[in-house]
């Protein structure tokens, strides 16, 4: 998925939470302007249901998105799956967000940090053999000491 389409579903995704905010200072303002109510007139409501029924049907269609992007999902595995599945569907609203963030906007971070990390992974491994097969505590001392993670200065 390209950035633009990431960006534009991630606006999707936040919109709910902005529009709770909104819509609950639309409705507390015509609370406290109730007296006057009768000459602002029906436009609060218009405005308001339309926006409420787009953003509930939004919700409807972003959960749906989700619970098949994380069928599709390769970097999860089953037990992940069915608590996403879990958390997407009881808390959505709070929970598509950071769904969003974790797994569609850093799922190229994670592919391209994949491959170095099982070869960082594998190199440390074969290190970590060689002093085991060598046995002697001066072999560690050798390997510890050339490699880049510690420090000369102590």
């Amino acid at each position: 998925m390209r950035n633009g389409l990431k960006l534009a579903l991630g606006a999707a995704t936040v919109w709910p939470l902005f529009y709770i905010v909104a819509f609950t200072v639309a409705v507390l303002s015509m609370i406290v302007m109730a007296p006057d109510m009768s000459a602002v007139g029906p436009w609060p409501f218009l405005v308001l249901f339309p926006l409420h029924l787009i953003t509930i049907l939004g919700i409807f269609g972003l959960v749906a998105y989700y619970i098949y992007h994380l069928i599709k999902n390769d970097g999860l595995d089953s037990t992940a799956r069915i608590i996403w599945a879990i958390v997407l569907v009881k808390f959505n609203i709070f929970a598509m967000p950071v769904y969003w963030y974790l797994h569609v906007w850093r799922a190229r971070e994670r592919r391209r940090a994949g491959p170095v990390l099982d070869h960082a992974a594998d190199v440390l491994n074969d290190r970590d053999r060689d002093v085991r097969v060598q046995g002697d505590l001066d072999a560690f001392e050798r390997r510890l000491a050339a490699s880049p993670v510690v420090s000369r200065s102590v």
